[in-house]
């Protein structure tokens, strides 16, 4: 696998960054070899690293190698078959030695080309969630005040019936019914789950002493459908084989994704609908990532015969020492205009696949200082 450079994010995108920065799950995205791109504040707090020092950082600085390594194959098999990969259990280590457990969601991250340049997800810092299982077995008594410290709705069930024998604060708040209409009885009863076969699913799960991650729809007592992320694991409770679930509500996660990819289709048609050639190229190499329906009916190449090549490789150069000179500007978006000279653009000959030569005047914006026009 080879490192993808990112273009800059959009103004549009930005705002959904603004988004995941407040959320409190971490997320995080990377390059094709595991080195960091993008961490929003919860998962800086998570690692216990500030983000300046995790820009750049491969994920396998802070794990130890059997760790490292077993992560690895499973990102490398998300790249090779494109299929998420969620609820992964892997120790960190922070930089004073602690050793905290993650929870981990791996999603290969593609161009709107389809092309794949990295990986994102979902992290989660379940050491005290585990640490609170292991109070609960180790003290029954305790087990309330414990379960209401989370945020999360989190049930204790019989295994076999699936009845609840405990539930705390949270998981009343969400679904809107009292402990007394709960303990005793099962979700199907209250018919807490939106979609009925995933009942099946949880009955499954008990047989087999755990659940990671799965993306459940339950419908509260007021009949909102609420989307959650559950995961849960046998114990002991009061002398009885019991499931404890751990529910996370991802509506607000989910409404985010979906907002970042409506944006990148409405900058894809912004860009098919200008008039003039517009193409960003890598600084580094000059490595066309993207143009426009006019450059490509300008310049006579194709999009798919343009992206992943420089204009010195389509010989758009009439004077190869421009792309020099152009190199040493730190710019990314290129708008040929076919105007022979505009203030504060650069004239320049280029070359066309036929061979016909013409003045163009382009003009150069870095999206993160500046919005081309």
């Amino acid at each position: 696998m080879t490192t993808t450079h990112h273009v800059a994010p959009s103004p549009e995108e930005k705002k959904y960054r603004n988004i995941l920065d407040q959320m409190e799950e971490g997320y995080y995205e990377t390059d094709l070899t595991g080195q960091f791109t993008y961490v929003n504040p919860a998962a800086s707090a998570h690692l216990g690293r500030p983000v300046d020092e995790l820009i750049g950082m491969n994920y396998q600085t802070y794990m130890a190698v059997d760790t490292a390594k077993t992560l690895f194959g499973i990102f490398n098999q998300v790249y090779l078959t494109g299929k998420p990969a969620k609820g992964i259990e892997c120790d960190i280590i922070h930089p004073d030695g602690a050793l905290r457990i993650h929870e981990i969601s791996v999603s290969l991250l593609r161009q709107p080309s389809g092309e794949p340049i990295g990986f994102f997800g979902i992290s989660r810092d379940r050491t005290e969630q585990l640490d609170m299982e292991r109070a609960l077995r180790e003290s029954e008594e305790s087990y309330r005040s414990i379960m209401d410290l989370s945020p999360d709705a989190i049930t204790i069930n019989e295994v076999g019936t699936g009845r609840y024998v405990a539930a705390n604060k949270a998981f009343f708040e969400k679904t809107g019914y009292r402990p007394d209409e709960v303990v005793g009885r099962t979700p199907e009863a209250l018919k807490l789950f939106a979609v009925p076969e995933e009942w099946q699913q949880f009955l499954e799960a008990m047989r087999r002493d755990c659940l990671d991650g799965l993306e459940v729809q339950f419908r509260s007592k007021d009949g909102t459908v609420l989307e959650n992320l559950v995961s849960g694991r046998r114990i002991q409770f009061k002398n009885k084989p019991c499931f404890l679930f751990v529910s996370t509500e991802i509506a607000s996660l989910k409404r985010t994704q979906q907002a970042l990819r409506d944006s990148e289709e409405s900058y894809r048609q912004v860009l098919e609908l200008a008039p003039d050639a517009i193409s960003l190229t890598r600084v580094s190499d000059g490595t066309y990532l993207e143009v426009s329906e006019a450059f490509c009916q300008q310049t006579g190449y194709t999009r798919d015969e343009t992206v992943g090549r420089s204009a010195l490789e389509l010989n758009l150069y009439v004077d190869p020492a421009e792309r020099k000179r152009s190199s040493g500007l730190p710019l990314w978006n290129w708008v040929f205009m076919p105007t022979p000279t505009i203030a504060g653009c650069t004239s320049r000959p280029s070359r066309r696949r036929d061979g016909w030569t013409a003045w163009k005047s382009t003009f150069a914006a870095n999206p993160e200082r500046s919005s081309p026009t």
